[in-house]
């Protein structure tokens, strides 16, 4: 049996924003890309990828794990936009031990170079790190450094503020903060894709980095299995938590 996600929020914000996705790809209507001198901007519809990760291992220690995550993605140049939200969590012989959950939104503004402006706001939680919840607010510019047909790599720094809140009576924070961030993809055959994705958001309070690496390979048209490693690390912690946390899972990934 997969274990329960004790805190409803990341999960009722994939379940309505899948249904709120599947109602617009049926709303939007295909829109022909036109000239650059046309008024009307170049529309795509809103489109997506769910991926579920599950694990269950019995004997000596019973473990389970389970871990969903949704992405969505519209174009309406000069605007994009994208929402994301995962949610995991572990027991070891019914017991706890690992529980997370983040959604995040961010909207650019793409210049004709194909930079862009963008801002950003996002929410994080992980009770077993004593964050009971974090918001982060960022605005800042993005740069495609390689963009070609196998390989790609964009670049953003910012600036903005994060508000921590901790579990029992650990307090709050309030702090400026700094934005670096890399995204890099490579297409390895036709059907295969490494990504990698750091981010670094050092604040007067505590400096926060994590990194995500990918082995995608693909199935089918619209599903894909995806192998990938995570690691975040937050520079100031309380006596009882550790600083990194890592993550490693196999995903099946479906696009819509």
């Amino acid at each position: 049996m997969l274990p329960k996600f004790s805190y409803p929020f990341p999960i009722l914000l994939l379940v309505s924003t899948l249904g709120l996705s599947q109602t617009l790809l049926a709303a939007d209507k295909e829109v022909p890309i036109g000239k650059a001198s046309e008024k009307q901007a170049e529309s795509t519809g809103w489109t997506g990828e769910i991926s579920v990760g599950i694990n269950s291992m019995s004997g000596n220690v019973d473990t389970k794990s389970a871990n969903i995550g949704l992405q969505l993605n519209r174009e309406t140049l000069p605007w994009r936009y994208r929402i994301a939200a995962t949610a995991d969590a572990m027991d070891v012989s019914d017991t706890r031990i690992s529980e997370s959950y983040l959604a995040d939104f961010q909207a650019d503004y793409v210049l004709p170079n194909k930079n862009y402006w963008f801002g950003y706001a996002g929410y994080d939680s992980n009770k077993f790190a004593r964050i009971d919840k974090r918001f982060a607010e960022i605005a800042g510019y993005g740069m495609n450094v390689i963009d070609t047909p196998k390989q790609t790599l964009g670049m953003e720094l910012g600036l903005g503020a994060r508000q921590s809140t901790f579990t029992e009576d650990f307090g709050k924070e309030n702090e400026a903060i700094g934005h670096l961030s890399a995204d890099y993809s490579l297409q390895l055959t036709d059907n295969t894709k490494l990504t990698e994705n750091v981010v670094v958001q050092p604040g007067s309070e505590n400096t926060f980095t994590m990194s995500d690496t990918a082995l995608e390979v693909g199935m089918s048209k619209n599903t894909s299995l995806k192998l990938s490693y995570g690691y975040t690390n937050n520079s100031k912690v309380f006596a009882d938590t550790k600083k990194t946390d890592t993550n490693t899972s196999v995903n099946l990934m479906i696009g819509f």
